[in-house]
Parts: C-alpha cells; structure tokens; sequence
C-alpha cells in the first residue's frame, strides 16, 4: 500500500510539474483537418441553365396514335434563368471530379387543332431531381479547364393541370364564362398522373479561372428523360376514361455559372 501511495503522490507531482497545454492549441487540430478537406476535395457553386427540347412536338393525329397523349401534340419549355442551380463537386486529383447538382426541365403542353380545346394547354409537365456525374478534366496554364463527363439524372415528375381542364370544362372560354365554376355542369373532372424516370447525361464545358478561387463556368449538357403519363376522367366520382402516354423531356441544357475553390 505504502508502495502504491508513493507512486502515485509522484505521478501527481510530474504532472504538475509538466507544462500545461493551452485549451486553444487542443482544439485547432480539428478546424485544420476541415480547412485542408475543404481545401483539397471540394468546389462550390451556383448556375443559371437554359433548355432545348430534343423532341417538342407530334403529328397532329386526329386517330390521337402518334401524338404525346390524346390531343397533346406539342411541348413548349418554360425558361427560368435564375441562376439558383447549385452544384458540388469532389476533386478526386487534378484530372477527375464527381460532381453533383440539381436541375428541372418544364414544358407548357398543347393541345392539336382538333377536338373541343384546339390549341389550349392543358397544364405544364415537369421533372426535377439531382444529377451525379463523374467528369474528367485537362487542366491548361493553370487558367484554362476543360471537362467532359457521364452520369445519371434522378428526376421526379409532376404536372400541374390548368384549372379549367383539371375541373372538367370543354376549353377555357367557357370556363371563363362561368366564371371559374368549381366545377363543369356534368360533374367531369380530369387528372393527369406522372411517373419518375433516370436518364443518362452526357455534360461538357470549360472553366476559367479569374483568381486562384473564383472561375467562371460554362456547360453544355444533354440529358435523356421521358415520364410516362396516364390520363384519368371522373364522372361524378367515378372513373370513366384512362388513356395512357408520355411526356418526352429529352434536352439539351446550356449553363453559365460561378465556382469557388477552397
């Protein structure tokens, strides 16, 4: 006992005698650790796109076989050029990077020139999700980075049905001329269900780097996406009709953006 006692009254006096560690200097390995992640593996940033849609239009088929769905024969993108699509990206080495960001594609859809809502839209179609791609890149003087690359897009779909179709009305003039009836006279009401779907997406663009942080980015990138769609009629409640067809969003994208590497 007496042995034990003594070892430790020495242990306690070494320690004392040892000099303290400032709290400050034990809690800076962690941040460092983050900082040279950050600065290693990771580029940040934001991007405005634009779409082209590869196949916006069918015939104007009567027989309604050729067509996207019944009448609908003909899409219409609808742009919006806020630049609000923010993109990550994982630097694996100089020459390969996996990035992923967010995108949606929406088209206004058409009706043909036959039937009771000729040249009416239905509603818009859209599909929206996150897109992994893995790219390879060729950096030049520094400056100057070209990258090309492959990968899938997750995208979920929804249509959102104009309010005098989805309430059953022939066309929007008579729905405006009941004054945005809930309802039309014979109870009809009309739904368009969606699927989702996962493309592949081919991308390429150039980097230019203004500083040893910030570059400018421009990107073109096609995507292969359809949504499969089925067409529902209710008649009091009951369902009536259903007609199934597809939306093809098929696309090319073209960005402008801002990167900031750590």
């Amino acid at each position: 006992m007496t042995m034990m006692l003594r070892m430790a009254v020495g242990c306690l006096a070494l320690g004392l005698c040892l000099p303290a560690i400032p709290a400050q200097a034990q809690v800076e390995r962690e941040p460092n650790a983050i900082v040279a992640f950050l600065q290693n593996y990771i580029e940040v940033g934001t991007r405005l796109t634009t779409v082209n849609l590869l196949d916006d239009s069918r015939p104007d088929d009567p027989l309604q076989v050729d067509t996207y769905l019944g009448n609908l024969n003909r899409l219409e993108a609808e742009q919006s050029l806020a630049p609000v699509k923010l993109f990550a990206n994982f630097v694996v080495n100089p020459y390969f990077v996996v990035e992923l960001t967010y995108d949606k594609v929406e088209a206004r859809v058409y009706n043909s020139s036959h039937g009771t809502a000729a040249g009416f839209s239905d509603g818009t179609v859209s599909m929206a999700g996150p897109i992994l791609t893995a790219q390879v890149r060729y950096p030049i003087q520094d400056r100057y980075v070209p990258y090309a690359g492959i990968g899938l897009a997750f995208m979920g779909a929804e249509f959102d049905e104009d309010a005098w179709w989805a309430q059953g009305w022939l066309n929007p003039t008579e729905f405006a001329a009941a004054d945005g009836a809930a309802f039309s006279p014979d109870g009809t009401t009309r739904v368009m269900n969606v699927n989702d779907d996962t493309g592949i997406v081919l991308v390429g663009g150039f980097t230019y780097f203004i500083t040893e942080h910030w570059a400018v980015d421009t990107m073109l990138r096609y995507m292969e996406v359809t949504t499969e769609a089925t067409f529902v009629r209710y008649v009091n409640g009951k369902k009536e009709r259903q007609i199934p067809g597809e939306f093809t969003l098929e696309h090319v994208a073209w960005g402008l953006g801002v990167r900031y590497s750590f």
